[in-house]
């Protein structure tokens, strides 16, 4: 007669480890759980995804695989947090993985090889439907970026990171410079644009018509990356950067104002936060200053659009306040005889220096 035992590594006699006495899991035991569900439901698609590396020539092989004998194992695929498999007919011609690691999810792609599958677009679709389910889900994830790793020659993916809005990150090159990673957040920056009522003033010398095209273009990539907008309701640059919103369609948006309601909003969609000041006299200083406060607290980064010399106050004091808690700044110039540029971080501490020193 012989007596075998079976458990886990590390258990003890007593000790609940995964499972309560009244048969619910334990955080560990939720975990546990959680990996081996991943673990199988990739393992009931791996056949597919190993028949579509099967097909690819060494080179493209070694694009997913970086040099390994192979994909994923199956406890390798504990990692897998979503699959999107793309099928034409029967047959598997496309995966996209998004894998677990750490703090962050890498990209694993891959297309079935031959001219009969490439340049079909089904690349695209698996990558689209795994931003989608990203966009969806950005509140149940934990991790915060999402890391695409690509050799510098695959210029097809390249694109595609690009086009869905990835980033090169210059700092992750390979020793010998043949693979780079491109990064997309996870959970979008809040972004506190902020700026001058000259802009709207056509007696000024610093009316704008409309909004520079630097910062157009700055704007544009905060959109790119799925950023949420928060602006005033002032005029000036808080609504030429409303119009301009409405104008590319972007909906994630919050307007910010004092008193009961927003003065301004161009777009009647988006979302609205009026700060009450009433403890204030109606539109004095300290009154205004309580909305740009709360924007400033519910940012993660900001633009500003200042004026030369250190003009416009309460823009320069919410480039201020946003150093203050080490948020991010981009701090465009207008200027009277020479062009607007943006102006660097050291620039502007000391520019806020010298004013506060008045």
């Amino acid at each position: 007669m012989m007596l075998k035992h079976y458990g886990v590594k590390g258990m003890h006699w007593g000790v609940r480890r995964y499972q309560n006495s009244d048969g619910t899991l334990t955080v560990e035991g939720k975990k546990r759980r959680k990996y081996r569900d991943r673990a199988v439901r990739a393992n009931e698609s791996s056949k597919d995804v190993d028949e579509i590396i099967k097909s690819m020539n060494k080179d493209d092989r070694d694009k997913v695989l970086a040099g390994s004998d192979h994909y994923l194992n199956l406890e390798e695929g504990s990692t897998v947090v979503k699959r999107f498999l793309k099928k034409q007919g029967d047959k598997p011609v496309a995966f996209f993985d998004l894998l677990e690691d750490g703090d962050d999810l890498q990209v694993a792609l891959g297309t079935r090889s031959g001219k009969k599958y490439r340049g079909k677009g089904y690349a695209s679709e698996v990558t689209k439907k795994a931003m989608d389910y990203i966009d969806k889900n950005r509140d149940k994830i934990n991790q915060k970026n999402i890391v695409w790793g690509v050799r510098t020659d695959n210029k097809a993916s390249i694109r595609l990171a690009e086009k869905n809005g990835f980033k090169r990150d210059e700092d992750s090159y390979s020793e010998k410079g043949d693979w780079v990673n491109y990064v997309k957040k996870v959970k979008p920056d809040t972004v506190f644009i902020s700026g001058s009522s000259k802009t709207e003033d056509k007696k000024s010398e610093y009316y704008r018509r409309q909004l520079p095209k630097e910062v157009k273009k700055k704007i544009d990539e905060y959109l790119k990356s799925g950023d949420k907008i928060i602006v005033g309701d002032a005029p000036g640059i808080d609504r030429q950067v409303q119009r301009y919103l409405k104008k590319v369609g972007y909906d994630n948006v919050e307007i910010y104002g004092p008193g009961k309601q927003v003065r301004y909003i161009a777009n009647k969609k988006w979302k609205t936060n009026p700060i009450d000041a009433s403890e204030f006299e109606y539109m004095s200083p300290e009154y205004l200053r309580k909305k740009d406060i709360a924007m400033t607290n519910a940012s993660t980064k900001g633009l500003a659009i200042v004026l030369e010399n250190g003009g416009a106050a309460a823009t320069r004091r919410n480039v201020q306040r946003m150093l203050q808690q080490n948020k991010q700044m981009s701090v465009f110039e207008l200027r009277q005889k020479v062009k607007d540029s943006f102006i660097d971080e050291e620039y502007v501490k000391q520019l806020l220096k010298e004013l506060d020193r008045r």
